[in-house]
């Protein structure tokens, strides 16, 4: 006994009817990876969303909220502070709106804020360029401005 294949019969543009085959895949698509961060040091990161890399910098991880209708950090858990950004996700300008808002916090310079990786993506690495600043000063600055907003 011969199996022939499924065909789907359909009415082309010329009120024709066509047959194809029906092609089956019984292979189920991969699951998507969950985005994590990773800076080198997993036990810093899972702990802390802010952590100080191998050249001194401090890098924040941050969850980016944009739309919103005020600039405001929202939570600070292990996985990154959440931000919402009152800017839209188009052309960069949350991003550059959140780099602002991060350097108004923290009482430093746009130039010292620089978004490290995540343009694209909600979840952020900021890094900041500072001599003055600690993981714990940053922390402390964080959490103060989210229990005022």
């Amino acid at each position: 006994m011969v199996k022939l294949p499924t065909l789907i019969v359909f009415a082309s543009s010329h009120n024709q009817f066509c047959c194809r085959p029906l092609l089956r895949t019984t292979a189920a698509m991969p699951k998507k990876k969950v985005a994590t961060f990773t800076n080198g040091n997993a036990n810093a990161a899972e702990s802390n969303p802010i952590i100080l890399n191998k050249n001194g910098s401090i890098v924040i991880n941050v969850h980016a909220k944009p739309g919103a209708r005020q600039n405001a950090i929202t939570d600070i858990s292990p996985d990154g502070v959440g931000i919402q950004v009152a800017a839209p996700p188009k052309e960069g300008e949350a991003n550059t709106e959140l780099v602002s808002f991060i350097a108004k916090v923290l009482g430093l310079r746009k130039g010292s804020v620089l978004l490290e990786r995540g343009s694209k993506s909600r979840l952020k690495v900021i890094r900041l360029e500072s001599d003055s600043l600690t993981v714990a000063r940053v922390m402390e600055l964080l959490t103060a401005e989210s229990n005022n907003g």
